[in-house]
């Protein structure tokens, strides 16, 4: 799994380096090419075992690092996270619950794990049908809640549409797809309200 994280920090350092090189340079003049290509493929074996160290056991402060290194590079606006038993994709320059699901696998959803338990707990019952999760941003609450089988069933509604995209994406790369209804759309008590 470090390998999807190494390969999209590869693809966006490589197409940055490859920005610069010189390529329409006549042939006498290959040395200097020569040397930005070795120089080239040299930073990307040392980025991938930097990426890779990081991905595999990085600590907390290194990962940090990272997620903010990518944020500000040109054309990484979105980051595959695997830290947890869950995987997501999220944005590079979301710095709350984007970021946070990339260091540590997931947002607050430990809170929501308890809460579920304490219900089943004073209410006798371990099933939970359906979850129904407003304002579900990238899917934090409801793609682990039914991937950990802790609710049969969840309703999403999301009305950002860059984080309803990537919940989307986020519950098929989890394989809870069929499990999960997603809407498009804000709630509140009147239309058109901020």
């Amino acid at each position: 799994m470090a390998c999807g994280h190494a390969l999209i920090v590869l693809s966006i350092v490589s197409k940055q380096l490859d920005s610069k090189k010189m390529s329409n340079k006549p042939p006498q003049q290959s040395r200097p090419l020569d040397s930005l290509r070795r120089r080239l493929a040299r930073s990307r074996d040392m980025l991938r075992v930097f990426a890779t160290q990081v991905m595999i056991g990085g600590d907390r402060k290194t990962r940090d690092r990272l997620f903010r290194f990518l944020g500000q590079a040109e054309g990484a606006d979105f980051i595959y996270a695997n830290r947890g038993p869950e995987r997501y994709l999220v944005h590079s320059k979301d710095a709350v619950i984007g970021r946070e699901v990339f260091l540590s696998g997931q947002f607050d959803f430990d809170k929501v794990e308890s809460a579920i338990k304490l219900v089943a707990h004073h209410t006798g019952r371990t099933d939970v049908e359906i979850l129904l999760d407003i304002g579900a941003n990238i899917g934090t609450v409801c793609v682990p809640a039914v991937a950990r089988g802790l609710v049969k069933r969840a309703i999403a509604i999301e009305p950002d549409p860059t984080n309803c995209r990537l919940l989307r994406i986020n519950a098929l790369l989890n394989r809870v797809e069929a499990k999960v209804a997603i809407f498009e759309s804000a709630l509140g008590d009147t239309a058109g309200a901020p």
